[in-house]
């Protein structure tokens, strides 16, 4: 009889573990997955915000100093460096994004105006890559986000929840607005 007690304890702590296993690993995982896919899009915020020096030099080689172009840079510059020292996913990120968009279209309006800037071969290249760069921020980030909400119902999951709380994984913040289905 004494074996049999041996036996069942051994079987139930042997699936303990194996569920605590198992549900780190996937976690860990996971967890890892997510920090990738938001590294992808972080790389393609980075070289956004570092084209901006060379498109602001660009306007100032190509159309003379003024009021209002001076405060369109200076506008640029502050909320690029303000969309910067956030770096981590969530809204503060994704309102300092839009901020940034919104002070760059600003910015390319003023210059569309000029018959100098529409030239410039630097000039279209520049946008052109922002142009392709906003593209592939906004898949990149779908995918983020989409991945994102995966991540955050296995943290949700009847298994994995004790998990989840006991090795405190936390859940993963969104980018911008995003659609639920």
């Amino acid at each position: 009889m004494n074996i049999t007690y041996f036996i069942i304890i051994f079987a139930f702590v042997f699936v303990l573990a194996l569920w605590v296993a198992v549900s780190f690993r996937h976690l860990k995982t996971s967890k890892r997955t997510l920090a990738n896919k938001w590294e992808f899009v972080d790389e393609q915020i980075r070289k956004r915000h570092d084209l901006l020096p060379l498109l602001i030099e660009t306007y100032n080689r190509n159309i003379e100093s003024s009021g209002e172009l001076a405060g369109h840079v200076k506008e640029l510059i502050s909320v690029r460096d303000s969309a910067r020292v956030v770096y981590f996913a969530g809204k503060e990120k994704s309102d300092r994004e839009e901020d940034l968009v919104a002070a760059l279209e600003r910015f390319l309006g003023y210059g569309g105006k000029s018959e100098e800037l529409g030239r410039d071969q630097v000039y279209l290249e520049i946008k052109g890559e922002l142009g392709e760069l906003g593209s592939d921020i906004e898949n990149r980030s779908k995918e983020y986000n989409e991945y994102a909400l995966k991540f955050n119902s296995h943290m949700d999951f009847v298994l994995l929840k004790p998990m989840a709380s006991l090795f405190r994984f936390g859940k993963a913040k969104v980018f911008g607005e995003v659609e639920v289905l």
